[in-house]
């Protein structure tokens, strides 16, 4: 038999000291050929650390050849605030379905699988979204009501998509998760933002952000887009 094993190291740093890091194994499934036909490896890990700025490091190391590691860096920023309405990043699911048995994509009692790319060939006609809605009930108090909007718009221009725009009431909470899909099966090639909004009783945004994505969608016009 055949197996893959990356080792994965995962390093926060403020100011040049290490904050927190986490480092893990993993392993493909077993093969009977060196050609492996099993899909992908997805994983994965959630980490606790306090709000500020970091600077974080990806290693990945294939544990079968002495090749170099191969390293990613970016700034991750951490800014969760408790007296005020925030929404988290906003993270596109490949699939969504009832837990049945508790895992590693487990959470709010769904299993979510993570879609992992900004861009949607034609073949994909399915935009799933997950989102949490925070501090609802501090700000707004208990049993309070508020709207959300999860929308799709035009990169560009800025104007909403009127076949992908949901909206819905809901009571003050301290978490609310949101999970939605559109179907994107007519929408056009282009740049566009999912947007997800907070708005109280008087219809002002108190928390919104956006994620942008592509479409590749060529069989479809323009012109059948609606822009409102």
């Amino acid at each position: 038999f055949y197996q893959g094993v990356i080792e994965v190291t995962m390093v926060f740093k403020k100011e040049d000291k290490i904050i927190t890091f986490s480092k893990v194994d993993l392993s493909t499934p077993l093969e009977n050929d060196s050609i492996p036909s099993s899909p992908n490896v997805i994983d994965i890990q959630r980490i606790a650390i306090p709000n500020g700025e970091y600077d974080f490091e990806i290693s990945l190391k294939d544990k079968n050849t002495t090749k170099d590691a191969t390293i990613y860096k970016d700034k991750i920023v951490i800014n969760h605030q408790q007296n005020v309405i925030s929404i988290s990043g906003i993270q596109l699911m490949n699939k969504v379905e009832p837990t049945k048995s508790p895992n590693l994509f487990t959470k709010h009692n769904y299993d979510m699988y993570p879609y992992i790319s900004d861009f949607f060939p034609e073949k994909i006609n399915t935009l799933t979204v997950y989102a949490e809605i925070y501090n609802t009930s501090i700000v707004y108090g208990d049993s309070s009501e508020y709207l959300y909007r999860i929308f799709v718009e035009d990169f560009e221009s800025g104007r909403i998509v009127s076949q992908l725009f949901k909206m819905k009431k809901e009571t003050s909470s301290k978490v609310k998760p949101i999970i939605q899909s559109f179907d994107i099966s007519k929408l056009p090639s282009g740049n566009y933002n999912l947007v997800v909004e907070v708005r109280n009783k008087e219809n002002k945004v108190d928390a919104f952000n956006k994620f942008f994505f592509q479409r590749s969608n060529p069989s479809v016009s323009n012109q059948s887009i609606d822009l409102t």
